[in-house]
């Protein structure tokens, strides 16, 4: 299949995979730090197998507060961290309110019990 033939769902796949990049690329750029294109392949990997119902621009903002210091100063950049971001930014109430049904079960504004111990 050639670049024409590609089906909407994987254009949109694309279409995310190259935002999520552009996003964690400025990060590290805002945060002064280097990132290897192996490393930035990896982490993208993971941010989209993560976050892959949501929209780009939600992945986008919590990257873009996470680097500004919004959750908290971040003392080891990493995937895990990038994913705390994304997380946090989901649970506030202007951005959790917009979700799907589907996107709120995956994402609980607040974790369970058992989860807190």
């Amino acid at each position: 299949m050639n670049q024409s033939q590609t089906l909407p769902q994987e254009q949109d796949s694309e279409h995310l995979i190259n935002n999520i990049k552009i996003a964690i690329t400025v990060v590290y750029d805002r945060l002064e730090a280097d990132i290897s294109t192996d490393k930035l392949n990896k982490i993208t990997a993971d941010v989209y197998s993560e976050f892959k119902i949501l929209d780009s621009d939600l992945i986008i903002t919590a990257l873009r507060n996470g680097s500004l210091g919004k959750y908290g100063k971040t003392y080891k950049l990493n995937v895990q961290e990038i994913c705390i971001w994304i997380r946090e930014h989901l649970k506030s109430d202007e951005v959790h309110s917009t979700l799907t049904l589907s996107q709120k079960k995956q994402f609980p504004k607040q974790k369970h019990k058992e989860d807190r111990l």
